[in-house]
């Protein structure tokens, strides 16, 4: 390629009046070609990389549903974990000391009026001596293990430091 200084000045006139001569020049000039193939190269890594993305395109689409799904579940599990709570915290509170200490106490005097009953039965000879003394010591176990409880809760409602002393 012959550049502009080799060029006689009519020989430039010319040229400044062909348009397409410039061009031709521009186009031949290896800075405008080095451009070129550099343009032409980031275009085939655009390309390749592009190409690359859609083949992730796929698997991202299912991954990021599963996980859409499995926050959803996650959603679900909280809520009714919460609700548990709600209902453990209900149960509980409902189930206070005081209230099974009395439930307690109705049971004992159930176990003891059957107690009572069977003795009168069997001082009135309605119930055998083996069979009376079989009963008769279940309901006595029976009826101790209230009290005990009972001496139980009385000792957790005391502090710790004033059981120590």
């Amino acid at each position: 390629m012959e550049t502009l200084k080799e060029k006689t000045l009519e020989e430039l006139e010319e040229m400044q009046n062909d348009p397409e001569a410039i061009d031709r020049l521009a186009q031949e000039s290896p800075e405008v070609q080095d451009l070129q193939l550099e343009r032409e190269m980031a275009l085939a890594t655009n390309r390749s990389l592009a190409e690359q993305n859609l083949e992730f395109q796929g698997p991202l689409e299912i991954s990021r549903s599963n996980l859409s799904d499995k926050y959803q579940e996650l959603r679900k599990l909280v809520e009714r974990c919460q609700e548990q709570k709600a209902k453990l915290e209900k149960f509980s509170s409902a189930l206070q000391l005081g209230t099974l200490l009395d439930l307690l106490q109705i049971e004992g005097m159930k176990i003891e009026e059957e107690s009572e009953t069977m003795a009168e039965k069997f001082l009135e000879g309605e119930v055998p001596l083996e069979t009376f003394l079989e009963n008769f010591v279940k309901l006595e176990v029976e009826l101790a293990l209230p009290v005990h409880l009972a001496d139980l809760a009385g000792m957790m409602r005391i502090p710790r430091k004033a059981r120590a002393v």
